[in-house]
């Protein structure tokens, strides 16, 4: 017992303490404003995409409502084998629309990163200094490139990091996405704004093209086939070139939920899987520390049926986590402006510690599949 309890407020006071470390960032973040300027920044926006029919619509109407010079921006998609209409519907997209300067290209090879391979292709035919890359089931918002025009000129940052949360979930299964993503959106922003950034996301990130050839591009983790976003940015990190986060509800990319258990799974394992590849020491222990507590959390309820004894320190656990976790998420829905989603957080809750020992011990020991290609460990 003595044991459990001394092991039980070690975790909680390290995982407390991180919490309390993000939300400080979170909060040095959130108050950062910036003015709007003429535009003056040429991008290329990047968009890989794999059967992705039922949701590219919604994404060619988001590019149109673009607030942003045509002259200074270009669309590359990239096909990445689909087997739908996917390709079809862009070049259709591309001939409807001849004031908006698109190419669509195809990717090479079913490489064992294949995403990676298409971005690489796409910059490399990149016209403009400032790649941004999204996803094909995104939409973007009206502003989206006035504030990276205005963060570039004003900063003259190497990548800027951008938030991104779902569309408005229906349903257990997507609220319970919803939430576990807003907790990554929360550490996201939390850590840049602590200056010692652990992840962004590819959904919503920009970085210029210069910085991207001089650390040699995705070089050196193509056996790995997700992480184009994370690794990259620790590449700029560990060279010092500079990167920033804009933490501004005008700059919010929209992504879907998965639409099966299954998926989702599989989306999270394939997340996961790209943790042991990283080479900095703060993200893999605070990887660890979340591992560690909700691993307990799941082993001492185990335990409990066998040793009921262990009830009073299994509560009080789950129960102080609830409330830190609760804290954080709070702040962080305040920014995303979806506090109503907080209304799912105690089911979700219990569900969570399950959820995430199964996608971490799968990611350990097994491969995944995602759009119908199949990974190995």
């Amino acid at each position: 017992m003595i044991i459990g309890w001394g092991l039980a407020i070690l975790l909680l006071g390290l995982y407390t303490l991180t919490i309390i470390w993000l939300k400080k960032g979170l909060d040095k973040q959130v108050s950062k404003k910036h003015n709007i300027l003429q535009p003056a920044v040429r991008f290329s926006i990047c968009i890989p995409f794999r059967d992705e029919e039922k949701h590219l619509p919604a994404l060619f109407h988001s590019l149109l409502q673009l607030n942003y010079p045509k002259n200074l921006m270009e669309v590359i998609f990239i096909d990445d084998f689909s087997e739908d209409n996917s390709y079809k519907n862009c070049r259709q997209f591309i001939n409807q629309h001849p004031e908006l300067s698109c190419l669509l290209l195809q990717n090479e090879t079913h490489f064992t990163s294949p995403k990676k391979t298409a971005l690489k292709k796409a910059i490399a035919s990149a016209n403009h200094e400032y790649i941004i890359t999204t996803d094909a089931d995104c939409t973007l918002p009206k502003h989206w490139l006035l504030h990276f025009n205005s963060i570039i000129i004003n900063q003259k940052p190497s990548l800027i990091a951008g938030p991104v949360m779902y569309h408005k979930p229906t349903g257990f299964l997507e609220k319970f996405q919803a939430l576990d993503f807003l907790s990554l959106q929360g550490v996201t922003i939390g850590s840049f704004g602590m200056n010692r950034p652990l992840v962004c996301n590819g959904a919503n990130l920009c970085y210029a093209k210069a910085a991207y050839e001089s650390v040699n591009g995705f070089a050196g983790n193509e056996a790995i086939a997700s992480g184009d976003d994370v690794f990259l940015l620790q590449k700029l990190q560990q060279k010092n070139y500079l990167v920033t986060y804009v933490a501004n509800p005008e700059i919010i990319v929209k992504t879907v939920a998965q639409n099966s258990l299954e998926s989702l799974l599989q989306q999270r394992i394939r997340w996961a899987a790209k943790t042991k590849a990283y080479t900095q020491a703060l993200p893999k222990s605070i990887g660890v520390l979340v591992f560690l507590i909700n691993f307990f959390l799941v082993l001492l309820t185990a335990l409990c049926f066998v040793l009921p004894m262990l009830w009073k320190i299994a509560f009080s656990l789950f129960f102080l986590k609830f409330l830190v976790d609760y804290w954080f998420l709070y702040n962080t829905a305040l920014f995303f402006k979806n506090k109503p989603l907080l209304k799912n957080y105690f089911s979700c809750a219990v569900c969570y510690p399950f959820f995430i020992m199964y996608v971490s011990l799968s990611a350990s020991i097994k491969g995944y599949t995602w759009k119908g290609r199949t990974f190995k460990k």
